[in-house]
This record gives structure tokens, sequence and C-alpha cells, in this order.
């Protein structure tokens, strides 16, 4: 939006023809690319746009998107003006367990947080502290199920299933 303001120039690049952001009145262009959930797919594509309209700035929108960017950086340089980042940078953000460190190691509070390895470990946890438990993935880059977060009121889910997450 600030860049929309700005009147500078936005496309917006989307798979999804009912994305929000495809309404935003600070878009001037839309195209049409592969769903990012089809990673090799969305990056060729990325790469061919950026070979063809010289130029762009290119941000990420999503968690997906900033991944994807920084894990085909080498490729995409010479199409695109990106911002200074690595990898390690977005994976250190993106993982939770290694935000929590970083997050610890300057101070910031957190809330309390468990990462089992196993469904016994999980099961142990929700044991020692009690349900509700909010499980989220460690990380949801390119999570298929697209899911942020699953309250868990017992050891069991409503199939009677174990709910638990791997780290």
């Amino acid at each position: 939006r600030c860049l929309g303001r700005a009147d500078v120039p936005v496309t917006l690049a989307e798979g999804r023809a009912l994305a929000p952001a495809r309404w935003s009145r600070h878009v001037a262009r839309r195209v049409r690319c592969p769903d990012v959930n089809d990673a090799d797919a969305f990056v060729s594509w990325l790469s061919d746009f950026g070979a063809a309209s010289p130029g762009h700035v290119l941000l990420p929108t999503s968690d997906d998107v900033a991944w994807l960017i920084a894990e085909n950086r080498e490729a995409l340089a010479g199409r695109f003006h990106l911002l200074p980042t690595t990898l390690a940078a977005v994976s250190a953000l993106l993982d939770k367990h290694a935000l929590l460190g970083h997050c610890r190691a300057v101070g910031l509070g957190v809330p309390e947080t468990w990462f089992p390895t196993s469904e016994a470990e999980a099961i142990a946890v929700g044991e020692e502290v009690g349900f509700p438990l909010l499980v989220k993935p460690r990380s949801q880059v390119l999570h298929p199920s697209g899911t942020k977060a699953v309250l868990v009121e017992s050891p069991r889910s409503n199939t009677g299933k174990i709910v638990a997450i791997a780290g």
C-alpha cells in the first residue's frame, strides 16, 4: 500500500483469482502466476517474468514467497532487484524454534513453548502443562494444509486420533 500511495507502480502476481490483494486500489497491474504451492512452477514463472519485465523490485507477500525467493536468490538476482537477505535469515524468522532462541537472546518476552519430536513427547507436554494447547507447525513454509494452528482440548482429537506435531 505504501508503494502505491507513493505513486510507485505495483505489479501483483497471484495464482488465486479471489486473493484479497487482487482488489487493492494500489495495484497498477495484475498478472496470473502458478500457485506458490507448486514451488518449481512458481519459481520458473517468476524467473521468466523477471527476464521479460526487467527492473522490478521483488517483494514477498507471504512466508512461502519469502522462502522461495531466498532459496532461489542466485537465479532471481539477475532478473529482479532483491532485498539484501539470505536463506539463513529467512529461515531464522520462519522457524519457530530458531525465532524463539533469537527472541530470548535479545531479551524479548515469549510465551512458554515446547517442541516435541514425537507423539509421546507431545502427550507428555499436554499432561504436564494441561489442556487446552495451541499446536502449531514449527514452520508453515509451504505447509500443504495452510493451517496456522489447532486448538487441542484434550490428548485425543474429535476423530479419536492423537494430535501431535513433529519437531
